[in-house]
């Protein structure tokens, strides 16, 4: 039992650390911190967020639950614009996980490839770039 209480606010720490990252904090991050960033806003709102990287995540990286709806989220810590695909891997995710939205969430910008992808994908794929990131939770939640 200490050792669950010991992990949850070493968790609780590392969210709060992260969810006050900056733009330039996240360029400067891996793929796998902006991971754990998205992960962490998310949580931080009081949402549910996993990050399922490396488990058979079939094109996802994090499952949020926004009031009560799934969304498979792809990441992208990208030096340059997210082409279409990273939208086919959160479609094809997101189908696989058996979440009804999907997005892809980036520090970067979006190609005209992937954006014109997005507006045709089943499940949608909402694209949340560099512009619009500071208003990630709230992006998500309109997206239910």
């Amino acid at each position: 039992m200490i050792h669950l209480g010991l992990q949850a606010k070493q968790e609780e720490a590392m969210v709060e650390r992260l969810a006050g990252s900056s733009l330039a904090d996240l360029d400067a991050m891996s793929g796998l911190e902006f991971e754990a960033w998205i992960t962490a806003v998310i949580k931080r709102a009081g949402f549910e967020a996993e990050n399922i990287q490396g488990s058979g995540d079939f094109g996802l990286d994090v499952i949020a639950t926004v009031h009560g709806t799934r969304i498979g989220i792809q990441a992208k810590r990208y030096k340059r614009n997210v082409g279409n695909s990273a939208v086919q891997q959160a479609a094809s995710g997101a189908d696989y996980h058996s979440c009804p939205k999907a997005a892809v969430i980036t520090q970067s910008g979006f190609t005209k490839a992937a954006i014109a992808q997005a507006e045709r994908s089943s499940p949608p794929v909402r694209l949340i770039g560099r512009d619009e990131i500071s208003n990630m939770v709230e992006i998500l939640e309109g997206m239910v």
